[in-house]
């Protein structure tokens, strides 16, 4: 108890400073993430990939057989070959390269689905560029694994209002605010300490002398 209450006197007796630090942090962080961050978009398309091996008989080879084949296809959407198709089809400016690092391909568990999700700065070029992924990939499913099993599931939908997924000023800005309040509390004590360590030099000295 004596504890805590030496520790609310030193934070009252510098409250200008503790509540000074966590503001100034707010502050900064939302002006960068508002007006200095560029926001970027991003859109997900669903496909499926239906399982060849149905033989109930050897399960676990199925399901790993499964397995292996979404493993497959991710690193196929994600080749140079599906890549340079999408950049000609949608007529993208960038490189193969550049195209390659805004593509994220999420196997998700427990199903034999696909997510294909784009990020760019521009909301609907990150739709158009999901959904021809996924329409490249079932196109050649056929072609690259000899197999026809690619169904689309769900298409990237444009958003009248679309949501930035970075930066996220508002979260930023509150993480910014608590963790100003920490180091605004731990400065604090911090000087009380040192503050309290040179009176205790200075009753020494005077003792001595």
């Amino acid at each position: 108890m004596n504890l805590l209450l030496d520790i609310w006197k030193s934070v009252r007796k510098r409250l200008v400073l503790v509540l000074a630090i966590p503001i100034l942090a707010g502050i900064a962080t939302a002006a960068i993430s508002f007006y200095f961050v560029t926001p970027l978009y991003q859109a997900q398309a669903t496909i499926l990939v239906q399982p060849q091996n149905a033989d109930t008989a050897n399960m676990y080879t199925s399901v790993l057989g499964n397995q292996q084949m979404l493993k497959t296809y991710a690193e196929l959407i994600k080749s140079h070959r599906i890549a340079a198709e999408v950049a000609s089809n949608v007529g993208a400016s960038e490189s193969v390269n550049q195209l390659l690092d805004k593509v994220e391909v999420n196997i998700k568990n427990g199903t034999l689905l696909l997510g294909i999700a784009v990020t760019d700065q521009d909301p609907a070029a990150s739709v158009k560029y999901a959904n021809e992924f996924a329409r490249v990939i079932s196109a050649h499913s056929k072609e690259l694994v000899n197999a026809e099993n690619i169904l689309i599931v769900d298409e990237a939908q444009a958003s009248e209002h679309p949501v930035p997924v970075s930066p996220q000023p508002y979260q930023s800005t509150g993480v910014a605010v608590v963790l100003g309040l920490l180091g605004g509390v731990a400065l604090a004590l911090f000087a009380e300490l040192v503050q309290r360590n040179k009176q205790q030099q200075l009753r020494v000295h005077s003792m001595q002398g």
